[in-house]
């Protein structure tokens, strides 16, 4: 399913045990088969579609050109690349979703400086510590 076509990326953390949920925005993607893979997304690699709906560890939620993926009971072995499809005749459009999950309180923290533009942050984990380091784009 996967070859070269137009994608975005965007990258979450999630926390050990909880749901995330991944929201993929399209253009002109209303009435298109919509899917969620792992990686490098090939046929094999997906994991749900908009004809699916549903299956033990993922959901799948449309909403016109946007639709939404929720990765239910997270482990540290989910982090890593997946991507939102769509079916399109020819190329398909993908976004890049690079998921890092994590152990304890921490990821609600990433996230929401994930979202402001503001900072960028990068996460060490050296063993069971983890440093967080900061800085404002402003002053570089």
């Amino acid at each position: 399913m996967f070859c070269p076509g137009l994608w975005e990326a965007k990258a979450i953390t999630g926390e050990v045990g909880n749901p995330i949920e991944v929201k993929c925005s399209h253009t002109y993607a209303d009435t298109n088969v919509k899917y969620f893979c792992k990686d490098p997304c090939y046929d094999k690699d997906v994991l749900i579609t908009s004809k699916t709906i549903s299956n033990k560890k993922y959901t799948i939620r449309e909403e016109g050109n946007t639709f939404y993926v929720t990765i239910h009971n997270l482990k540290l072995e989910d982090s890593g690349t997946y991507w939102c499809g769509i079916e399109r005749v020819g190329a398909d459009t993908y976004n890049k979703v690079l998921l890092t999950v994590i152990q304890g309180e921490l990821a609600a923290f990433l996230n929401k400086l994930n979202s402001c533009f503001v900072f960028s942050f990068a996460i060490l984990n050296l063993k069971k510590r983890t440093n967080i380091v900061l800085w404002n784009k402003k002053q570089r």
